[in-house]
C-alpha cells in the first residue's frame, strides 16, 4: 500500500510539473519577444501562459507591462491589481500599478496603498512619493504635492526625474528662479533628456521667450520624434513663430498617432479655411463639438404666501401645504412669531420633513436662542439628525438664560450620553433636582448607571420602576440588561420571556435574547435571533449593529461591512455606525475610506477627542504628520487634567513619531502624577530614542526607589545598554526581565535579537530550555529558540525542535518550518531537502518566497537549471529585494548561458552583504564582467 500511494504521488508530481512546465516555457519566450521589443508575440506567449497556469504571477506582471505599454491601461490595472492579491512583492507592482491610476486619476485607490509605504525599498519609497505627489496635484493641492516630490529628491538627490517633477511644479505655481535652477542642475546630470529639454522649453514660454522655447522644443524632439507632448508643444510653438509649413508635418503626426485630439483637430480645421475648404473644416468642427457638447443644469423655483389665522384654518381642513405657505408668510411679516414657528415646524416634522424643520427654525436664531420649547424643538431635530455638534451649541446658548431648567439639562444629559460620556452624562441628571422624577428620568438614569458600571443603582432603578408596574416592560428589558451586563444569563433569559409572555412581539426582549446566545459563544444562534428581528424589522438600529459585530467576532469584515451599510441605507448619519464602518476600513487599511468618513463625523462634533485620535490615526498611517500633529495639539487640551488620558495620546503620538509633542505630553502626566510609573518608563525610552541616555539614567534611578525588580525596568535598563553599545550588559539585564516574567514577549525577542548580533547565544539558548521544560506548550518560544539554533549553525538542536513544532496543531506541515529544515538538509542531503521543501510547497507554500527559493535553490544544485528558473522566478516576483533570492536566480541565468540577464540580477544582489553567499555573488559578477 505504501508504494502504491508513492507512485501514485510520484505520478501526480510529474503532471502537475508538466502543466507548471508549459506556462513557464510560454513567459520565458514571452520574455524573450518583449525584449527584442515584440510586443505581439510576447502578448500571445502571456496568454497562452496564464491559460494553462491562471495564477503565474511573472506572466501577469509581465502582461500588465505589455498592456500599459500598448496603451490598455485598465488593462494594466486590471492584471497588476489581481498581482498583488496574488502576492506579488509591491515594489515590482507599485511604479507601474500606480501610474495606471494617476493616468485614470483613481487618486482614492492609489492612496489606499498607503499601507503598504514601509514594506518599500528605498527605490519603492521613491516611486510612491513621485505617485502621491502627482495624486495631490489631481486633487489642487500643490504645497502637499511639492512635500512628496522634495520627499523623492531626498532619497535620490540626483534623479532626473524627480527633479523634473518638482520643476514642473514650480513651472506651475510661477516659480521660475527656482523651477530654472532645478531644471539646469537636471541638465547637467543628464544633458540628452527630453522630458528635461521640453520642461526647460515650458519654462521659456512662461518666460515670453518663444524663441528660446523652441530651441528647446526642437533639443526634445531630435532625442524622441514620437513623444506625444514633445510633438504638441513643437507644433505650437512653430505656429506662434509663423513657421506654418512645419507646424502642419507636425499636426498630421499627431492626428495619425491620436486621431480625436482636440488641438490638433482645430489645428487642422484653421488649415483648411485658409486653404478655402470652409466645409470641411464645418465637418471637423461640428464633429468636434458634438464630442465636447454639455447640458447646462435646471433650476428650481419657489413660492410664498399669505397669513397665519388663514394659516390655522387651511391646516385645520387637511391642506397642509397651503397650511406652509401661508404660515410662512405670517412669519416673514411678523418677524418670527414664536408660536408660528412653533407650528409650522411640528407641521413639518409630522409630515417627516426634518430639513424643512431645522431650516426654519435655524433662519430665527434671535427667537430660537432665547425660546426654551423652540430651542429644545431644535435640538431634538439635531439629535434626529445625529448632528450632535449644532445640538449642543444650542445647548448651551438656551443654558446661559435658562441655567437650571430640568428640561435643558435632562436634554444634556442626552446629548452627553449619545457622545459616549456616560459619566458626565450621569453626573449632568444626578444635577436635577426633582421631588418626583418620572418615568423618563429613571429610565434614562437606569441605562446611564448600567453604562457607567453602577450595576447595584441601575437595578435599583429598575426595582422602582417594577414596584410601580411590575409588566413594565422598558423596566424589565432594562432589568435583563443589567443581568446580562452581570453574566446573569437565566435570570435575564426568565426576565425576558416575561417581557416576551406579556408582548411577544416586543424587539428589545428579543434583541437582549440573542446578547445572551452571542455572551454565551453561541454566534449561530445569536445571529439567527438577530436575524429574524430584522425580516419583521428591517430598519432595527441596534440588531443591524449587533450584527456587524458579530462578524466582526468572527472575523468577517465583509459581512460586518454590508450590515453596516444596511443601516446606513436607513440612518446615513447615525454615529455609531460610521464610527463602525470607519473602524472596519482601517482594519482594512483603506485609510481614504475610513478618513472620509471620521472627517465628516468631526463635523458635527469638533471638539470629540476619540474621533480626532482615530483622525489622527489615520493620518499618521497615511504619513500625513503635519495633520496628525494638529489633532495631538487639539486632544492634549482637552484631556489636560486626566493623566490616564493624556498618556494614551502619548502612546500614540510616540507610534506617529510626535516625540516633540509625546514629551510634552508624558511631562504634562507627571506633574499630574509624579509617581505615575508607565509614563516615567515611556519618558525614558523617548530619551534613548531622542539620544538622551543620560536622562534616561536619571529615570531608572527614579523608577528604582518605586520597585526596582520589574520586568518594564529591567528590559529599560537592556535599552539602555545595547543604545551604549554595551552588548554583554543588555543581555543580562534582559535575562532578568525573563525571570521575573517568563511571558515577556519584548524582552525575549530582544535578546533573541542580539544573539543575531553574536551575543548571548548560550544564555539564550539555556533560558529558552529552561522555560521550555515548564511550559512545553509555548510553541511561540520553541520557534524563536530553533530559530537561534539555525542562526548558530547547530543544526540538531534546530532539527530536534522544528519537529517538535510539526507535531503541533500550530506549526503542522507549516511551510516555515519545513522550509528551515530543508535548508539545514540541504547541507548534506539534497534529496531528503528537496522531499521536505516539496511537502511544504504542496501544502500551501507556493506563495512562501523563501521556500520557493530554497526550492529552486536545491534544484539548481542538482543541475537541474531550468526547473530551478521557474520557481526563483516566483520567488522573485514575491520578494523582489531579497538579495539572496536575487543571487540564486543570477547563478541559475549565467549556468542556462543567458549573461546578460544574469549580470542584471548580481548588479543588485551585491548591494547587500547581508546572506551566506555574497562573496561567491561578486566572485560570479567580476567574471562575467
Amino acid at each position: 500500500m505504501k508504494v502504491i500511494f508513492s507512485i501514485l504521488g510520484l505520478a501526480l508530481l510529474f503532471s502537475s510539473q508538466a502543466f507548471s512546465i508549459e506556462a513557464v516555457n510560454h513567459y520565458e519566450l514571452a520574455l524573450k519577444a518583449y525584449n527584442s521589443g515584440n510586443t505581439d508575440e510576447a502578448f500571445i506567449h502571456l496568454k497562452n501562459s496564464i491559460q494553462i497556469n491562471p495564477t503565474h504571477l511573472p506572466s501577469k506582471l509581465l502582461l500588465g507591462k505589455v498592456y500599459f505599454n500598448s496603451g490598455n491601461v485598465a488593462a494594466a490595472e486590471q492584471e497588476l491589481t489581481q498581482s498583488l492579491e496574488m502576492g506579488a512583492d509591491i515594489n515590482l507592482v507599485l511604479p507601474l500599478l500606480g501610474t495606471s491610476l494617476i493616468v485614470q486619476k483613481k487618486v482614492d485607490k492609489l492612496l489606499s496603498y498607503e499601507d503598504q509605504y514601509y514594506n518599500l525599498t528605498k527605490e519603492g519609497k521613491f516611486e510612491w512619493h513621485l505617485l502621491r505627489g502627482q495624486a495631490y496635484l489631481i486633487t489642487s493641492q500643490p504645497d502637499l504635492a511639492e512635500f512628496e516630490f522634495k520627499q523623492a529628491q531626498q532619497l535620490f538627490p540626483d534623479d532626473t526625474r524627480s527633479l523634473n517633477t518638482l520643476a514642473t511644479l514650480y513651472v506651475s505655481k510661477g516659480m521660475l528662479k527656482e523651477a530654472e535652477s532645478i531644471i539646469e542642475h537636471s541638465l547637467n546630470i543628464e544633458p540628452n533628456n527630453e522630458k528635461t529639454w521640453y520642461l526647460k522649453g515650458e519654462l521659456a514660454l512662461k518666460q515670453q521667450d518663444q524663441k528660446q522655447a523652441l530651441s528647446c522644443f526642437l533639443k526634445a524632439y531630435n532625442i524622441d520624434n514620437q513623444d506625444p507632448k514633445i510633438l504638441r508643444s513643437l507644433t505650437l510653438s512653430y505656429l506662434s513663430t509663423g513657421q506654418l509649413e512645419q507646424a502642419r508635418k507636425l499636426n498630421d503626426v499627431i492626428l495619425e498617432q491620436t486621431p480625436n485630439d482636440p488641438t490638433a483637430t482645430l489645428i487642422e480645421a484653421w488649415y483648411l479655411s485658409n486653404e478655402g475648404k470652409s466645409e470641411l473644416a464645418k465637418g471637423i468642427l461640428a464633429k468636434l463639438s458634438q464630442e465636447m457638447s454639455l447640458l447646462d443644469p435646471s433650476t428650481m423655483l419657489y413660492d410664498r404666501n399669505t397669513t397665519m389665522v388663514r394659516g390655522i384654518a387651511e391646516l385645520m381642513q387637511g391642506n397642509i401645504e397651503t397650511s406652509q405657505k401661508l404660515l410662512l408668510k405670517h412669519i416673514e411679516e411678523s418677524a418670527g412669531d414664536p408660536n408660528a414657528l412653533k407650528i409650522l415646524a411640528h407641521i413639518y416634522i409630522n409630515s417627516n420633513q426634518y430639513d424643512q424643520a431645522i431650516l426654519l427654525l435655524e433662519d430665527k436664531p434671535n427667537i430660537v436662542n432665547k425660546n426654551l420649547e423652540l430651542g429644545l424643538l431644535l435640538i431634538q431635530l439635531y439629535i434626529h439628525e445625529n448632528n450632535l455638534f449644532r445640538a449642543e451649541n444650542i445647548q448651551k446658548k438656551l443654558s446661559s438664560h435658562f441655567p437650571d431648567d430640568p428640561a435643558l439639562l435632562f436634554t444634556q444629559a442626552r446629548i452627553y450620553d449619545l457622545k459616549g460620556q456616560h459619566g458626565i452624562a450621569l453626573a449632568t441628571l444626578n444635577s436635577i433636582t426633582t421631588a418626583a422624577p418620572n418615568q423618563q428620568f429613571l429610565l434614562l438614569k437606569g441605562k446611564l448607571l448600567l453604562n457607567n458600571g453602577q450595576l447595584d443603582k441601575a437595578r435599583n432603578i429598575t426595582n422602582r420602576l417594577l414596584e410601580q408596574d411590575e409588566k413594565n416592560i422598558d423596566a424589565l428589558n432594562l432589568l435583563a440588561a443589567v443581568m446580562i451586563a452581570n453574566s446573569e444569563y437565566d435570570n435575564a433569559r426568565t426576565v425576558l420571556k416575561k417581557v416576551l409572555a406579556i408582548k411577544p412581539d416586543n424587539i428589545s426582549a428579543t434583541y437582549n435574547t440573542a446578547l445572551i446566545y452571542k455572551n454565551n459563544h453561541d454566534y449561530a444562534q445569536a445571529q439567527a435571533t438577530l436575524s429574524g428581528i430584522i425580516s419583521q424589522t428591517p430598519s432595527h438600529k441596534a440588531t443591524l449593529l449587533e450584527l456587524a459585530d458579530l462578524a466582526i467576532e468572527t472575523n468577517d469584515l465583509n459581512a460586518a461591512e454590508s450590515w453596516i451599510n444596511k443601516l446606513l441605507n436607513y440612518y446615513p448619519s447615525d454615529i455609531a455606525a460610521n464610527r463602525k464602518l470607519s473602524a472596519i476600513y482601517m482594519a482594512q487599511n483603506r485609510w481614504s475610506d475610513a478618513l472620509l468618513i471620521v472627517s465628516r463625523l468631526l463635523q458635527n462634533d469638533r471638539l470629540n477627542a476619540t474621533l480626532l485620535l482615530q483622525q489622527a490615526r489615520i493620518y499618521s498611517a497615511m504619513r500625513n504628520s503635519e495633520s496628525a500633529k494638529s489633532n495631538f495639539t487639539v486632544i492634549y487640551e482637552l484631556w489636560l487634567s486626566d493623566p490616564a488620558k493624556l498618556h494614551l495620546l502619548a502612546s500614540h503620538q510616540i507610534k506617529a513619531n510626535d516625540l516633540q509633542g509625546a514629551r510634552k505630553t508624558l511631562n504634562k502626566v507627571l506633574s499630574l502624577s509624579a509617581d505615575h510609573y508607565n509614563a516615567k518608563i515611556d519618558l525614558a525610552r523617548l530619551s534613548l530614542i531622542e539620544n538622551k541616555p543620560d536622562e534616561t539614567k536619571q529615570l531608572i534611578s527614579e523608577l528604582a526607589k518605586v520597585d526596582a525588580n520589574t520586568a518594564e525596568l529591567y528590559v529599560l535598563k537592556g535599552d539602555l545598554a545595547n543604545h551604549l553599545k554595551d552588548k554583554q550588559k543588555a543581555v543580562k539585564e534582559y535575562v532578568k526581565a525573563i525571570l521575573i516574567a517568563p511571558e515577556n514577549k519584548v524582552a525575549i525577542v530582544k535578546l533573541y535579537m542580539l544573539t543575531k548580533e553574536g551575543y548571548g547565544q548560550k544564555v539564550f539558548s539555556n533560558t529558552l530550555e529552561d522555560l521550555l521544560i515548564k511550559d512545553p506548550t509555548s510553541n511561540w518560544k520553541r520557534k524563536l529558540l530553533a530559530d537561534a539554533y539555525l542562526d548558530n549553525d547547530e543544526w540538531a538542536l534546530a532539527t530536534q525542535h522544528y519537529k517538535k513544532l510539526l507535531e503541533t496543531d500550530e506549526y503542522h506541515l507549516s511551510a516555515a518550518i519545513l522550509n528551515n529544515l530543508a535548508n539545514i538538509y540541504a547541507q548534506s542531503d539534497l534529496d531528503k531537502a528537496y522531499q521536505t521543501a516539496k511537502l511544504a510547497l504542496d501544502n500551501g507554500g507556493n506563495k512562501n518566497p523563501a521556500l520557493l527559493d530554497t526550492f529552486g535553490w536545491i534544484l539548481a544544485r542538482q543541475q537541474k537549471f531550468t526547473d530551478a528558473l521557474a520557481y526563483l522566478r516566483e520567488a522573485y516576483v514575491l520578494d523582489s529585494k531579497n538579495p539572496e533570492i536575487r543571487y540564486h536566480l543570477g547563478h541559475t541565468l549565467f549556468k542556462l548561458d543567458r549573461n546578460e540577464e544574469a549580470i542584471n540580477q548580481l548588479k543588485i544582489a551585491t548591494q547587500a552583504d547581508t546572506y551566506p553567499e555574497f562573496e561567491d555573488a561578486v566572485l560570479l559578477l567580476d567574471n562575467l564582467k
